[in-house]
């Protein structure tokens, strides 16, 4: 049998795959998923996540969180146990340099305002 995680799912395997999003390093996200085994919203917009950030191709990433699946081969790629293909690093690199350079033009005082705002959960 096949493994994967779809939306709903629940269990021992969701656990895996939470454990393996909160350990990424392609993408950390700003708060740490709950390991409670369950394959709910958080868990699906992280996978929608990190596809994204790990190259997936646009076309490939169902843009309906509920529609989500994290397979073995995401958990080989975030655990990196399997190396990104070239075309998702090449996808990779191109989003990383395009934030980056977003995340410049944006002003100081701007960046403070935000991450004051998502420490006081106002987002």
């Amino acid at each position: 049998m096949a493994f994967y995680v779809d939306y709903g799912d629940k269990g021992e395997k969701v656990k895996v795959v939470q454990r393996a999003i909160n350990a990424n390093t392609f993408h950390p996200l700003k708060a740490r998923l709950a390991v409670d085994g369950q394959a709910g919203a958080r868990t699906m917009s992280a996978i929608h996540s990190l596809k994204y950030w790990m190259g997936y191709a646009k076309g490939t990433i169902d843009p309906h969180l509920k529609d989500q699946v994290a397979g073995q081969n995401f958990l080989d790629l975030i655990k990196r146990e399997k190396p990104l293909p070239p075309a998702y690093r090449a996808a990779r690199n191109r989003r990383v340099a395009a934030a980056k350079a977003a995340a410049a033009k944006v002003p100081l005082s701007k960046k403070a305002l935000s991450l004051a705002t998502d420490d006081l959960g106002l987002h």
